[in-house]
C-alpha cells in the first residue's frame, strides 16, 4: 500500500508543477461544450435539422370554405416549425417565385375547387415544385397529399349526401343550399379531428435534454478520455527511458506500480473535470437532490472505467507514438459511435447497435436513467462500467507483469 501511495504522489507532483496545463484542461471543456451546444441545438429542440424554407400559397377560389382551408394551413403548428408560408394573389407571380429560387414550392387552389366538392367532380389543387430542391419538394408533396386525403374523405361524404338528396323531391337550388351546410360541417369536423386523432404522450429520450446539458455530460466524458490517455502515455515514456527498471530495483511490485499509475490517472482526471461536473450536475437537477449523489457515483465509475481502459490500451500497444495516434482515433470513433457528438437516436441502425459497445453510450444512458427517475437504468450502467474497469485493470496488471518479467512481490 505504501508503494502505491509513493507512485501516486510522484505522478501528481509532476502534474501539479505544470499548473498552466491544468488550468487550460479545465477551461477548454467549457469553451468546446459551449460551441457544440450552439452548433447542434436543433437536434435537441424538435429533432428537426432541416432549415425552415419558403412556400407560396395562392387561393383563386372565392368560396368561404376555400378561405377556411387556407386558415387551416396557416394555423397548423407542425407546418409552422418547418415552413414559412407566404400568401399571394397571383398564380403566375407564385410560379416565378419558384423559378427564381425564392420559394421551394407553390400551391394553387383553383377557382371552383369547393364547387367541385359540391357536384362530385374532380378539380385538383396545383402544386409547383423546384427540381433544385428535390427533398423539400417531396416533403411538400407528402404534406399536400395528407391534406388532400382529408378533402377526398370529405368529398365522399358530400357525394353520399348529395345522392340521398337527389332521391327526394328537392330542386337543384334547394339541394345546393342544404349541401353547403353539410360541406361546412364536414370541413369543421376534419379540421378539429386532425389535431385530436391521437392522444400525445412523449417518451423522454436523450434529446429531451437541452443541447447544453447533453454536451456538458458528453464533453466531460471526452475530456476524461483524453486526460486518461495522456496519463497512460507516461507509462510508456518511463519504459522507454528505463525509469521502470530503476523503480523495479527499489522492490516495488508490478501490481503496486500499475495500481499507483491507475490511481494517479484517476485522481488527475477527477481534478480536471470535477468542478465543471459539480456545477453542471447541480444546474441539471435544479438543486441538490438525491439524484445528485447517484450521478456523482456514475461520474466516479466512468473515470474508473476510462482510466483502466487507457492503461490497458497503453500496455497492449507498447509504443508511445502508436498510442498517441491510435488512442486519439479510438477516442473520437468511440465518441461518435457512442452518440457523444450526435445523439445515437439519429444514427443509422447498425451504428446504434455498435454504440452499445462504447463507454459513451452507457454513460449517457445511465445519466438519462437517473434524470428520468428510472434508477435501474443508471444502476445498470454503473455496474457495467465498474465491471469493465475492474476487468481492464486486472488484465493490465497481468499483461504488464508477464511482459516485463515483473511478478508481484
Amino acid at each position: 500500500m505504501r508503494s502505491i501511495f509513493i507512485i501516486l504522489l510522484r505522478e501528481i507532483a509532476v502534474i501539479l508543477k505544470d499548473y498552466k496545463r491544468i488550468f487550460i484542461m479545465m477551461l477548454l471543456p467549457v469553451i468546446i461544450i459551449s460551441f457544440m451546444s450552439i452548433g447542434f441545438k436543433y437536434l435537441f429542440q424538435q429533432g428537426v435539422y432541416i432549415d425552415k424554407f419558403n412556400i407560396v400559397v395562392v387561393n383563386e377560389d372565392q368560396h368561404p370554405l376555400a378561405s377556411f382551408l387556407m386558415q387551416q394551413i396557416q394555423e397548423d403548428k407542425n407546418l409552422e416549425a418547418l415552413l414559412d408560408i407566404e400568401i399571394m394573389q397571383d398564380a403566375i407571380q407564385a410560379e416565378n417565385q419558384v423559378r427564381n429560387n425564392l420559394a421551394v414550392a407553390a400551391v394553387v387552389i383553383p377557382e371552383g375547387f369547393v364547387h367541385s366538392l359540391e357536384t362530385g367532380t374532380n378539380h385538383s389543387v396545383k402544386l409547383i415544385t423546384n427540381r433544385a430542391h428535390p427533398l423539400k419538394s417531396h416533403m411538400i408533396q407528402s404534406i399536400m397529399n395528407s391534406y388532400m386525403k382529408s378533402v377526398s374523405g370529405g368529398q365522399s361524404a358530400v357525394n353520399a349526401v348529395w345522392d340521398y338528396y337527389k332521391n327526394t323531391d328537392m330542386t337543384y337550388e334547394e339541394r345546393s343550399k342544404k349541401i353547403d351546410w353539410v360541406i361546412n360541417d364536414i370541413t369543421l369536423s376534419v379540421y378539429f379531428a386532425r389535431n385530436n386523432v391521437f392522444e400525445k404522450n412523449t417518451i423522454k429520450g436523450v434529446n429531451s435534454l437541452s443541447s447544453f446539458e447533453f454536451y456538458l455530460a458528453s464533453g466531460i466524458i471526452i475530456f476524461i478520455m483524453f486526460s486518461s490517455l495522456s496519463g497512460a502515455k507516461t507509462l510508456l515514456e518511463e519504459k522507454d527511458s528505463k525509469i521502470i527498471h530503476r523503480i523495479k530495483m527499489t522492490g516495488i511490485s508490478g501490481f503496486d506500480y500499475i495500481v499507483g499509475k491507475f490511481a494517479a490517472i484517476y485522481i488527475i482526471g477527477m481534478m480536471q473535470s470535477f468542478l465543471i461536473f459539480t456545477i453542471g450536475a447541480y444546474f441539471l437537477l435544479g438543486g441538490l437532490q438525491r439524484e445528485y449523489f447517484y450521478i456523482l457515483l456514475l461520474y466516479l465509475t466512468i473515470i474508473f472505467s476510462i482510466s483502466s481502459l487507457s492503461l490497458l490500451t497503453a500496455v497492449m500497444i507498447k509504443s508511445r507514438e502508436r498510442l498517441e495516434s491510435i488512442g486519439s482515433i479510438t477516442v473520437l470513433l468511440m465518441t461518435f459511435i457512442g452518440g457523444g457528438i450526435i445523439p445515437y437516436i439519429y444514427l443509422p441502425n447498425f451504428l446504434q447497435i455498435l454504440s452499445k459497445l462504447t463507454i459513451n453510450y452507457w454513460s449517457l444512458k445511465g445519466l438519462l436513467g437517473f434524470l428520468e427517475g428510472v434508477p435501474i437504468k443508471g444502476i445498470t450502467s454503473i455496474l457495467l462500467l465498474a465491471a469493465v474497469g475492474t476487468i481492464s485493470l486486472l488484465l493490465t496488471c497481468h499483461i504488464f507483469n508477464k511482459r516485463e518479467g515483473w511478478g508481484n512481490q
